[in-house]
């Protein structure tokens, strides 16, 4: 049976971990920088994130916490990959929140992706990019793992305050599946985001402004504002489970539910990649969430997609709770 008051303790206790102030040390990076300054004071900043991330990579402090701290102004076409260590680290993107100018990213001809953040066997970086502003890339934000074995996973990502934008593919020729995208991603909080024109040229149906896959599971998905997109708003992937989504405003989606559940069924669909087979979702949970249904939108609040019927790759919990629990209040 469906436990709803450990659901709720679970996501304000997140609250409190995620808010967990630690003294960390400080690099620096601006649009006047340079790459060749070592990043230790805002007279040193340097001028790329990819360096301020490599530098990142190459201190041991004694916390094990670094922060990037990103100059007002524009950054073009920047695009960054950030690996796990094998003594893992923290690593926070943010801006200082005093300043009246903001952090843009823009990638400008929506062809790249801003953020990859990938781990290989027991390399793990947790990472928290906030208060800035992604815009014009086809896709904003990639958090990768192994996406055949759960046990091999990354995840404590933070994602909060930030404003997501055009981000998707305008292009006849391609086309983006998520703003931000989490493969075996674990107990991350996506917070206080707005997803804005979230929308390929073609096959829009396909772009998810989240998109959770592969064991993303333990997930809190709070008081985002999601508006003008025509995919799925959010979508939950092969045995992506427990996850959260509550207190958010979906508005002016089109042709899609706020939230689907599905998997790729290798019975039914020969072009389902994972050798290993997919199986459903269970335990997500929905709750004090506002909706812009429509009925010129021909939208609607969540859908479940794919057999029920068990599938024998998978296993008796896969199927022994609900794939989406749906609670107005």
């Amino acid at each position: 049976m469906f436990n709803y008051t450990k659901y709720v303790v679970s996501l304000f206790l997140s609250s409190f971990l995620f808010a967990t102030n630690i003294v960390a040390q400080v690099l620096y990076l601006g649009v006047n920088g340079s790459d060749s300054n070592n990043g230790l004071e805002r007279s040193t900043a340097v001028a790329t994130l990819q360096k301020a991330i490599d530098l990142a990579h190459k201190i041991n402090p004694l916390n094990n916490s670094i922060k990037i701290l990103i100059e007002p102004g524009t950054y073009i076409n920047s695009v960054n990959k950030l690996e796990g260590r094998p003594d893992g680290i923290d690593i926070k993107l943010f801006t200082d929140k005093s300043s009246t100018h903001p952090v843009v990213f823009d990638g400008v001809s929506n062809t790249s992706t801003w953020l990859s953040i990938v781990n290989k066997g027991d390399m793990h970086t947790s990472v928290t990019v906030d208060g800035l502003t992604i815009k014009n890339y086809k896709t904003a934000i990639t958090i990768n793992s192994n996406r055949n074995d759960t046990n091999i996973h990354n995840g404590g990502h933070v994602i909060s305050n930030n404003t997501f934008f055009r981000i998707g593919v305008l292009s006849k020729d391609d086309f983006s599946t998520a703003a931000v995208r989490l493969v075996n991603s674990k107990n991350n909080l996506i917070e206080g985001n707005k997803f804005l024109t979230i929308r390929n040229d073609v096959r829009c149906g396909k772009l998810h402004a989240l998109y959770l896959a592969h064991f993303s599971s333990g997930n809190v998905i709070r008081s985002n504002v999601f508006a003008d997109l025509c995919g799925s708003i959010i979508k939950f992937r092969d045995r992506s489970n427990n996850n959260i989504v509550a207190y958010n405003y979906f508005y002016s989606y089109t042709g899609s539910p706020a939230v689907q559940e599905s998997f790729c069924d290798k019975n039914r669909n020969k072009k389902c990649t994972k050798k290993l087979g997919e199986c459903p979702s269970t335990g997500n949970i929905m709750f004090g969430n506002e909706y812009d249904l429509h009925k010129d939108y021909n939208n609607k609040v969540y859908s479940i997609d794919g057999p029920d019927k068990y599938r024998p790759w998978c296993s008796a919990n896969d199927y022994s709770y609900d794939r989406i629990i749906f609670k107005q209040q």
